[in-house]
């Protein structure tokens, strides 16, 4: 069985942590192993802030996005919303995707690896339906959508996360992207990213708490344990003499 292994952070996706048992025997060795997942508790971030970026095109398309912090727990939830400040053209599809992106050594010689591992819809389809022409559409788009905005909750518990890490022993790194991805009606494709954190949240040790004692608890616990002796002597056949009471 091995010992004095240095067991660090999460463990990277081509790196396994593992016990292996082996029984010596003169004929053949038994050898059994277990999987062992080994993580690092992050602590708690201080205040956050929220975050605010725009994306769109010059007199045609202007979007505000607003998240409610930057550092979230791997159980946490987003909030935000999503603010049409001016809308010029027919948004057939929108989208928010959670990207990973993975990083191996440094330098030149580093290796990078993005992999989306959550993909949330919020819109699908052309908001306006019918036999109009498109100058019509794009102006009825426009007078919707200016000033309205979309409440958004991306739940995290339900996918495969873990922490940020950045430049661990110099080796790799794993980071977080929120995409917001727009698609018009010409398949031209509007997109913006920002980073995010996420962390680990410890879980809340089970503490008994004691309550503190009163003066009528006090009292009402001696009294009770003198009954409790005075009833053990009469069961034993020895009643309370004068001397006892001195």
């Amino acid at each position: 069985m091995g010992i004095n292994v240095k067991l660090r952070r999460v463990p990277f996706s081509n790196k396994k942590y593992f016990l292996r048992v082996t029984i010596v025997r003169r004929i053949t060795d038994i050898t059994r192993e277990m999987d062992l997942i080994v993580h690092t508790l992050s602590s708690y971030p201080d205040a956050d802030v929220n975050l605010k970026m725009d994306v769109g095109i010059e007199d045609c398309l202007h979007i505000e996005f607003e998240y409610n912090k930057s550092r979230y727990h791997l159980q946490d939830v987003i909030v935000g919303k999503i603010y049409f400040v001016l809308v010029r053209i027919k948004i057939k599809h929108m989208e928010i995707t959670i990207i990973k992106s993975e990083t191996v050594g440094s330098g030149p010689n580093a290796a990078k690896e993005t992999d989306p591992v959550a993909k949330f819809e919020i819109m699908d389809g052309a908001p306006v339906r019918g036999e109009f022409n498109a100058m019509f559409i794009t102006y009825l788009l426009s007078t919707l959508l200016i000033g309205e905005s979309i409440p958004i909750r991306l739940f995290l518990a339900g996918h495969d996360l873990a922490p940020t890490m950045r430049d661990v022993s110099k080796k790799f790194s794993v980071r977080y992207l929120l995409n917001l991805v727009l698609v018009d009606e010409e398949d031209r494709r509007y997109f913006k990213q920002q980073e995010v954190t996420l962390w680990r949240k410890a879980d809340k040790p089970i503490r008994k708490t004691l309550e503190p004692a009163t003066m009528d608890g006090t009292a009402n616990s001696i009294e009770d344990t003198a009954k409790t002796n005075t009833a053990g002597d009469h069961e034993n056949g020895r009643g309370v003499t004068a001397d006892d009471e001195q």
